[in-house]
């Protein structure tokens, strides 16, 4: 699998544009009313941002699902290779080495889990 290093600095400049726009469009003036009027909790959008970091991989989904933009396009731009959804996965879980070796263990949950991700 292809190791793909995510640009934190390049993802917000990316948000940050989408975020302006669709506010404007949809005529919002502070972040806090788009994010209440969306059901989105600001506080998670804020403590990433003022930290630095890429938000979890759910909020990342909403967000580019709210955009109107692919979850590739608002992680890397579109002059970067793709990540798989098992990248996605692994990027986001901390267990993943715990998780392989249960697979390792007890290959029929693979079927499990290949269902509950719709593949």
């Amino acid at each position: 699998m292809q190791n793909i290093e995510l640009d934190v600095n390049a993802f917000w400049s990316r948000f940050e544009n989408l975020l302006a726009d669709k506010m404007r469009t949809e005529g919002y003036r502070t972040k806090k009313e788009f994010f209440k009027a969306h059901n989105i909790a600001y506080s998670s959008y804020d403590n990433a941002k003022r930290l630095g970091r890429i938000p979890a991989t759910e909020a990342v989904v909403s967000y580019a699902s709210l955009f109107g933009v692919s979850v590739d396009w608002i992680l890397l731009g579109d002059d970067r290779s793709r990540l798989t959804p098992a990248q996605l996965v692994v990027s986001d879980n901390p267990d993943i080495e715990r998780i392989v070796l249960t697979l390792g263990a007890r290959p029929e949950l693979l079927g499990f889990i290949r269902a509950g991700l719709g593949l």
